[in-house]
């Protein structure tokens, strides 16, 4: 940590499961860890399992934990959360993703989603038939209202909501999925406002950039074609992307 500490990340990502399939690092190491982090001064975003883990996680301090586990979730895990004011990052893009996809094929027709995702991957979830992925779809089936009500909880309960992906993984499209998490996050029970707060001024609050329309603000809008308070779905119908005070050629990105 101290080593990446002087590269200055914005956080430090920790893997942190100290059962299951594939062990990480124990308690102490991940104490130490967050402690070293945050004695300078960078946030601490902490991978989990079970819901132990993210108890674990919270005590010893971490900015903010990542991902649902499986299970109802315990009433001393959320008191423990909102004690520590921990964030939490429930990637629901990759936790109900691929279920989601399958049941609604539709969602990959819309522009947005063609744009960034090949005929091929659209396919294959529109068939349902997802080969070695056939297990991740099944425990998806089988945990997703016990998933949407753990964020329901944390959210009504206090707990800081951003939004993430966990791109990469089954169910996920690099760039349309964030769009995908605020439909879920939505599903879950947070309001169009506070969905987009998830993945907009939340989440820059969380990295400590600036961010509106005042003089000195860092210039990276999206302009929409239509509300996303009315649907969030909107945010996909996106008609033009400002960085850094420059407008974006998004149909030179989108043709690569």
């Amino acid at each position: 940590v101290r080593a990446l500490a002087a590269r200055r990340p914005d956080v430090v990502k920790i893997v942190y499961a100290p059962t299951g399939r594939m062990p990480s690092i124990d308690r102490a190491t991940l104490a130490a860890a967050v402690e070293a982090a945050t004695g300078a001064g960078i946030s601490t975003v902490v991978h989990v399992n079970t819901w132990e883990d993210a108890r674990d996680a919270a005590e010893a301090g971490a900015t903010a934990v990542t991902h649902v586990p499986p299970g109802a979730l315990p009433d001393d895990v959320l008191a423990t959360l909102v004690a520590r004011g921990t964030v939490s990052i429930p990637t629901l893009a990759v936790e109900l993703g691929l279920l989601s996809l399958t049941a609604r094929p539709e969602l990959l027709e819309h522009p947005l989603a063609r744009a960034v995702s090949s005929e091929g991957l659209r396919s294959v979830y529109a068939s349902g038939e997802v080969g070695s992925a056939d297990g991740w779809r099944a425990r998806q089936v089988e945990q997703k209202e016990e998933k949407l009500a753990a964020v329901r909880r944390m959210h009504e309960a206090g707990v800081p909501i951003l939004a993430g992906t966990d791109s990469g993984n089954y169910g996920t499209i690099q760039g349309w999925s964030v769009h995908h998490e605020l439909m879920l996050l939505v599903e879950a029970g947070l309001g169009p406002w506070e969905a987009l707060a998830a993945a907009t001024t939340r989440a820059a609050d969380f990295l400590r950039r600036d961010y509106g329309v005042g003089v000195g603000a860092q210039a990276n809008l999206v302009v929409l074609e239509a509300s996303p308070i009315e649907d969030i779905a909107n945010t996909q119908r996106i008609a033009f992307v400002i960085h850094r005070g420059r407008l974006v050629d998004r149909e030179a990105l989108l043709a690569r």
